[in-house]
C-alpha cells in the first residue's frame, strides 16, 4: 500500500461527498451496533470464567414433580452433605445463601446489600481474593463480615474499612476482611460475605475431580432423594398426571456446571441468580451482523456506480500498462480507507452510548473497551473492507479499455444488477420484519401489563416488610400508615401480586373425590382482596368477626385451584371442605373463589393458589387515593421515623407487574432501534441506487423525451424498478415478520388481539421512506435536457 493510493482513494470519495457521507455514516453506525452487541455476546459467554474450575463446579438443583407446576429451584432441603460424605465420591461442597438485608454504618447510610452466607470452602472454590485482613478467620466468627472494595467505599468512602463497625438488620458486625470485587459477569453476585454453616434452603455447589462422572453423581443423589421422607410421603399422593409422566420422581435432581449456569433455562426466575437467555444473545448477534451487512450493501451499490462512471479512467490505466495488481490494490485501498474510518467513528459512537446501552441491557458493560475487543474490531474492519471491495474490483478488472474509451462500456452484467437489486430488497425486507416484530412485542407487553390481571393495580403501592404484625412496633407503623394523608387502607401478604413465588410455599389439599392438589399458599390479611379490588367469582371474602387468622380453618381459592380440585364451577366449590394433609391433617372450608390474580407473567399459565388468613407478612400493600408520588413521600418520612436503619424500597404495583416483562421490553427497544437503523441504511441504499439508475439511463430518457414522452411516462419508467424492489421486500420481510411474531406470541398464554396491523404499519413506513429516498433523483430525471444529455 502506498500513500499515493490512499490520496487517490480519498479524492474518489470526495467526488460525491453527499453519497459518500451517507454511506460512511451508515457504516459507522453499523460498526457501533456490532461492537456493542457482539461485545455483549462475548461478555455473556464469559460468565464465571474467572473461576478456575468452573466446568467442574456444579450447581445442585431439584424440582418437586408432585406440584402441578414443577419448577427447578436451587435451595437444598434434603441430606445432601451426608449423602455425599458417605458415598466415597471425591468432592468439595459449598453452601451459599444470598439475601439483601439493610446494612448501615449510621441511620443515614442504610442500604440493601447483597450478602452471601458462605462456608469455609467457598473462597477457594470461587477464587475469592483477599486484599486486607484474614478472610478465613472472618468467616469463622459470628460477628465478622467481609466487604468488597466497592461496598466498603459506599459505606466508608476513602477511610480505612478494616475493623470498622456496621449493623445488619440492627445486629452489630465488624469488618474483618476486604476482598476483591467479583467481576460483573458472574452468576453469583455479592457485595459482602458472612460465615455460615447452615445447609437447609441454601444454594449448593459441588466440585468434582475430572475423573468423576457427573451423571454417576446425579444418579447417586437421585437415589438418596428417593429415600427422603418427602419422597416416600408423596409416592402415593402424586396426581395421576405426574404418575403417568415418564415415571417422574417426587424429587428430581440435576447438576448444572457453573460454566453453563448463566444460560440454564431451568433456572429462570431464581432469586439472586444472574442469568441470561442464550437464544436472545445469538439473535442479537445475528441482528448486529445483518445490520452491518446491510450497510456494506449500500457501500457496494455506491462503489459499483462509481466504478461504472470510472470506466474511462480505468481504460486509460490499462492502456498505459498499469498492472492488474495495482488496480486491485487501488480498489481495495478505497474500501479499507472507508472501513477503517467508519470503524474509528463507530467506536467513538459506541463509547458515547455505552452508558445507555448498559442501562438498557441491565448489565455493567464498562469493560467492553478492552484491548482485545479493540483489536478484534480493527481485524473485523479489515475483513469487512476486503469483502466490500470484491465485487467493485471484479467489475474494474472486467473493463474493456477500447470500449471504455469509445464510451460504449458497461461492465456490469445482468446478473450483477440483479444481485445489487436483491441486496436492496434484503435491506428493506429486513427493516419491515424488524419494525413489525418490535411493534408486536411492544403491543403484547402493554396488553399483558394491563389486561386480565384479576385485580386493580392503579392506586396501589407495595412495600417490603419483614416484621410480624404481632409485634407492637409493627402494629404501630401499620396504624400510623392508615392515618397518613392519601392512604386509604393497608393489606399485608406473604408476597406481592406480580412477584412469582410459585413453589416456594405450598399446601397439600385433598378433595372428597380423592384428587390431590398442591397449590401455592398465600398468607394474606383479611382485607387483602378489598384493598386489591378483587371481585369474587363465588362465595365471600374473609370476615374479621369469624375468620381470625389463628382460629379460622377457612381459605379462598383461585379459579385454577378450583379446576384442579375437580369442581365443575366456582359456586360448586364454595362451602366444601378439603383436607390439608401437609403437616398435621386438618379440614379446611372453602369460603370463596377469586379470579386468577396475575402473580406470574402472561408467558406462563397462572398456578393454583390458596389464600389463608395470616399476619406474618413479607409485604405491605397500600391503597392510596390515586396520588402515588405524594403518598410515597409521606410513607418514606414515616418509615424513617420507625425504621431508620432499614432500607426503604417502595414501588407501585404497576411497576412491579412491569418487571415481569423487562426482557420483552428490552427486546422491543433493541428491535425498534434495529428497524430504524435498517430503514435508514435501506433509504441510503435506495438513494444511491436511484442516482445510479438515473445516470445509467440518461440517454434513454433523453431519447424518450425527444420522441414525445411526458413526465408521467418518465416517472412510470423509473417507478417500475423501485416497485419491483418494494414488492420483493414485502414478499421477504412480511412473511419473516409474521413468522417471528407468531413464534413470539406462542410463548404467551394470553395474547393481545393484534391481527396484521403491525405488518401493514411496517410496510407503509418502508414504502414512504423509499418514495422519499428516490424522489430527488426522479425529479432530476424528469428535468433532464435531451440536448445536453445526448451531447455528453
Amino acid at each position: 500500500m502506498k500513500i499515493r493510493d490512499l490520496k487517490i482513494a480519498w479524492r474518489i470519495l470526495l467526488k460525491q461527498p453527499g453519497h459518500s457521507l451517507i454511506v460512511f455514516l451508515g457504516l459507522s453506525v453499523s460498526f457501533c451496533v456490532c461492537f456493542l452487541l457482539l461485545g455483549y455476546a462475548r461478555y455473556s459467554f464469559e460468565y464465571d470464567t474467572h473461576v478456575p474450575d468452573a466446568k467442574r463446579i456444579f450447581l445442585v438443583k431439584h424440582r418437586l414433580n408432585v406440584l402441578g407446576y414443577p419448577a427447578w429451584v436451587d435451595f437444598n432441603d434434603w441430606p445432601l452433605k451426608a449423602s455425599l460424605s458417605q458415598s466415597g465420591i471425591p468432592h468439595r461442597l459449598s453452601f451459599v445463601g444470598i439475601d439483601s438485608p439493610s446494612m448501615s454504618v449510621d441511620s443515614r447510610t442504610a442500604r440493601k446489600t447483597l450478602l452471601a452466607h458462605v462456608d469455609e470452602n467457598f473462597p477457594s472454590m470461587f477464587a475469592i481474593k483477599t486484599l486486607q485482613g484474614d478472610l478465613h478467620a472472618t468467616l469463622a466468627k459470628p460477628d465478622a463480615i467481609a466487604l468488597t472494595v466497592k461496598t466498603a467505599a459506599k459505606f466508608f468512602g476513602t477511610e480505612q474499612a478494616l475493623g470498622r463497625s456496621l449493623t445488619i438488620e440492627n445486629t452489630p458486625f465488624y469488618v474483618g476482611a476486604l476482598i476483591q470485587d467479583p467481576p460483573d459477569n458472574t452468576t453469583l453476585a455479592f457485595e459482602a460475605l458472612k460465615g455460615s454453616h447452615e445447609e437447609s434452603y441454601r444454594r449448593a455447589y459441588v466440585q468434582l475431580p475430572p475423573h468423576v462422572d457427573v451423571r454417576m453423581v446425579e444418579k447417586h443423589l437421585q437415589a438418596v432423594a428417593d429415600e427422603t421422607p418427602f419422597s416416600k410421603a408423596h409416592q402415593n399422593q402424586a396426581t395421576s398426571k405426574v404418575r403417568n409422566a415418564s415415571e417422574k420422581k417426587a424429587i428430581e435432581i440435576r447438576l448444572t456446571s457453573l460454566a453453563d449456569t448463566y444460560f440454564d433455562r431451568d433456572l429462570v426466575g431464581l432469586n439472586n441468580l444472574v442469568r441470561g437467555d442464550g437464544r436472545i444473545v445469538f439473535a442479537l448477534s445475528a441482528v448486529a451482523l445483518l445490520i452491518l451487512f446491510l450497510a456494506a450493501t449500500s457501500f457496494i451499490n455506491l462503489n459499483v456506480a462509481r466504478t461504472l462512471r470510472r470506466q474511462k479512467e480505468i481504460g486509460v490505466y490499462k492502456m498505459l500498462g498499469v498492472s492488474r495488481t495495482r488496480i486491485i490494490a487501488q480498489f481495495i485501498n478505497e474500501s479499507l480507507l472507508l472501513s477503517f474510518a467508519a470503524t474509528i467513528l463507530g467506536l467513538l459512537l459506541a463509547w458515547l452510548v455505552l452508558p445507555l446501552f448498559s442501562e438498557l441491557m441491565n448489565r455493567q458493560l464498562g469493560e467492553l473497551f478492552c484491548l482485545s475487543n479493540l483489536a478484534w474490531s480493527l481485524l473485523f474492519a479489515l475483513m469487512v473492507g476486503l469483502l466490500m471491495s470484491l465485487y467493485p474490483t471484479w467489475l474494474a478488472l472486467c473493463v474493456n479499455a477500447q470500449h471504455a474509451l469509445a464510451g460504449r462500456g458497461n461492465s456490469e452484467t445482468l446478473a450483477g444488477t440483479r444481485l445489487r437489486h436483491g441486496l436492496t430488497i434484503l435491506q428493506f425486507g429486513s427493516a419491515m420484519a424488524f419494525g413489525a416484530v418490535a411493534l408486536a412485542i411492544a403491543w403484547q407487553t402493554a396488553y399483558s401489563t394491563k389486561a386480565n390481571l384479576g385485580f386493580v393495580p392503579d392506586n396501589l403501592l407495595v412495600l417490603p416488610f419483614n416484621s410480624d404484625l404481632s409485634e407492637a412496633d409493627s402494629r404501630t407503623f401499620r396504624d400510623a400508615l392508615l392515618r397518613l394523608p392519601y392512604v386509604k387502607d393497608v393489606a399485608v401478604s406473604f408476597w406481592p401480586v406480580g412477584e412469582d413465588k410459585a413453589g416456594v410455599g405450598f399446601a397439600s389439599l385433598r378433595a372428597s373425590n380423592g384428587i390431590n392438589v398442591y397449590p401455592n399458599e398465600e398468607g394474606v390479611s383479611l382485607n387483602f382482596f378489598a384493598v386489591h379490588g378483587v371481585k369474587f367469582l363465588a362465595g365471600r371474602d374473609f370476615d374479621a368477626k369469624i375468620d381470625a387468622p389463628k382460629a379460622a380453618k377457612k381459605m379462598v381459592l383461585n379459579l385454577a385451584a378450583v379446576k384442579a380440585l375437580g369442581f365443575p364451577t366456582p359456586q360448586a366449590a364454595v362451602g366444601q371442605f378439603v383436607q390439608n394433609i401437609r403437616g398435621k391433617p386438618e379440614q379446611v372450608q372453602i369460603i370463596g373463589v377469586v379470579p386468577n390474580l396475575r402473580y406470574r407473567s402472561a408467558h406462563d399459565a397462572e398456578v393454583p393458589r390458596s389464600f389463608i388468613p395470616a399476619f406474618w407478612p413479607n409485604t405491605l400493600t397500600i391503597l392510596t387515593d390515586g396520588n402515588l408520588p405524594e403518598a410515597a413521600t409521606h410513607i418514606a418520612g414515616l418509615w424513617q421515623q420507625h425504621f431508620p436503619k432499614e432500607t426503604f424500597d417502595i414501588k407501585s404495583s404497576t411497576s412491579l407487574i412491569a418487571q415481569n416483562y423487562e426482557e420483552d421490553l428490552r427486546m422491543s427497544k433493541l428491535l425498534m432501534i434495529a428497524a430504524i437503523l435498517s430503514l435508514v441504511i435501506a433509504a441510503s441504499g435506495i438513494y444511491v441506487l436511484s442516482a445510479y439508475s438515473v445516470q445509467r439511463r440518461v440517454q434513454e430518457i433523453a431519447i424518450r423525451k425527444i420522441y414525445g414522452a411526458k413526465t408521467k411516462a418518465i416517472a412510470l419508467l423509473l417507478g417500475k424498478e423501485f416497485a419491483v424492489i418494494m414488492l420483493g421486500s414485502a414478499l421477504i420481510g412480511l412473511p419473516l415478520g409474521a413468522f417471528a411474531i407468531s413464534h413470539y406470541l406462542s410463548s404467551f398464554v394470553e395474547r393481545a388481539p393484534m391481527g396484521g396491523w403491525t405488518l401493514l404499519f411496517a410496510l407503509s413506513v418502508a414504502l414512504l421512506i423509499a418514495m422519499i429516498s428516490s424522489l430527488r433523483h426522479a425529479l432530476l430525471a424528469m428535468r433532464i435536457s435531451p440536448m445536453s444529455a445526448l451531447r455528453d
